[in-house]
Order: C-alpha cells, then structure tokens, then sequence
C-alpha cells in the first residue's frame, strides 16, 4: 500500500503567524505522498537549489535571453510593455462554495514587480493599486465570471519546489481572501492573474529568478512572438547539448522541433506581412 502523508487540519507555521500588512492568510495544509515528501524536504527552505536545477534544463531561457529577442522583434512588429513575473504555480478562485464543493476559475498566478504592478493597474485600470494589497488583477476573460472589487475566496500553492512532474508541486496551499480588479485587457494562452511582489512576499518565498514573460502586442502577432519563443528554446537547448555525447537521441529531437517551429514561422510572417 502506498504511504502517504496527510495533514488533516490546519498546520501550524510560525511563518505564518507573523501579522501581515494585508492579513489575509487564513490557514496553510498540505498532503504530501512519500515521492512528493522526500523531494520536498530536499528542497525546502533552499529556493535557490530549484533554481539551479531548472538552469539546467537544455530549455532554460533566462530573462536576458528573452529581452534580447524582444529588441530583435520590436524592429518587425509592434510591441509595448514586457513584463517579467514569477510564477507560483496556479491558484484556484473560488467564486461559490456549499457544504461539499467549491468551485471557480483557475489562474496561472503571476507575481510583478511593484512597479510593474502598479503601472499595470494605471494603464488597464485607470487607477493606481496597492501592490502591498490583496488584490488580483485579471484579464477581461474574467468579466463574465467576476466583478470589479469583489472578494473571492482563492486556494494558492505554496509547494512550488517540485521540479518533477509527478511529485511536490503545490502540495502546500494558502487558504485567502482576494479582491479581483478586472482589467480591460485580454490575454492570450493561459489564464494568468497578477498580483503584487509586496503582497506574494507576505504569504510564500519567491523564487530567486523570474521565470515569466509576459508581452503586450496586438492580437494577430501574438502567435509570431510565441512561434519566436520556441525557436529561441529549442536554439538554446541545442547549443547547450552540442558538447554531451549521451543526448544524440535529445538533439535530434531538437533538431526536428527547430526545424518545424521555423516553418511555422515562415508562414506566419507571410501572413504578418513582414521579413
């Protein structure tokens, strides 16, 4: 029988009963299988051992890397503000809730600078907000399920140290309230809901390097600069295994996934117009 770990109540974490300025956090729990469990307690309190371990993934795109494409493109098509986030992970927000169930939208959370944050709130929003507050911010695919200032109950993982697929990811979350601000934005992809640097360090660490970009460009170009992302990864990942003689089977992967994002690209940019 497989062993598992199981917090039947609310764990007790002397982290979390430091007052913060928002005072939101109600309640932390956490299950945790034997995998989970040893892969955690390898991690935990030690952020920056994640971080190296995902730097060396043949996909790793650091910020740089990313910002030195977005020049390249800025020359070709329209972009306005990049952003760079952090991202714990997805968090549930709980819209209605009866005596068994709970339900609601999820949201890839993203975490901004304060800056960043506040900028994001004046243009989208027509108002400066808090970054030490406990609000989200939301993209307009959210209008239909939300209104502007309405408190919802969110779930948000804390166990971001897993780095495998299968094991400690989000196996600790936060049990908080959460002011949703709708802005007047779509967004491309995944949902993605942001909040403020000030306000995510009062409930969980951040991870040392920011993982997420997040780009303003009209719609139609949007499948041009993720197509150009791809070919950026898959460029990387080649050059970071030309000298490991055990990967024949991963380059040639990648050598087939470069040569098929490349085509898309072509035809994308017929269709853009550009060269």
């Amino acid at each position: 029988m497989e062993k598992v770990y199981i917090g039947v109540r609310a764990v007790e974490m002397d982290y979390f009963k430091i007052p913060k300025s928002n005072d939101t956090v109600v309640k932390i729990y956490g299950v945790l299988d034997d995998e989970a469990r040893r892969e955690f307690l390898s991690y935990v309190n030690s952020s920056a051992r994640v971080v190296e371990r995902v730097r060396r993934d043949p996909e790793f795109l650091a910020p740089g890397d990313v910002a030195e494409l977005v020049d390249v493109l800025r020359a070709k098509i329209p972009i306005r503000d990049v952003y760079y986030a952090w991202r714990i992970e997805y968090a549930t927000l709980v819209a209605g809730r009866n005596e068994t169930t709970a339900w609601g939208p999820v949201a890839d959370l993203l975490v901004l600078d304060d800056a960043d944050f506040v900028k994001l709130g004046r243009e989208h929003l027509g108002i400066e907000v808090d970054p030490c507050s406990n609000t989200i911010l939301l993209p307009s695919d959210y209008g239909n399920f939300f209104k502007n200032g309405q408190v919802v109950e969110a779930f948000v993982p804390l166990g971001w140290y897993g780095v495998s697929k299968n094991t400690a990811r989000a196996f600790l979350h936060a049990n908080m309230q959460l002011r949703v601000e709708v802005l007047k934005i779509g967004m491309s992809g995944d949902a993605v809901g942001f909040i403020g640097r000030c306000f995510a360090e009062s409930f969980t660490d951040l991870p040392p390097d920011r993982s997420y970009v997040v780009i303003e460009a009209p719609e139609k170009t949007a499948i041009y600069i993720n197509r150009k992302l791809y070919e950026l990864r898959y460029t990387k990942a080649l050059e970071r295994l030309a000298a490991d003689k055990n990967a024949t089977r991963y380059i040639k992967y990648y050598e087939d996934s470069l040569e098929r994002i490349r085509k898309e690209i072509k035809t994308v940019e017929v269709e853009l117009g550009i060269s």
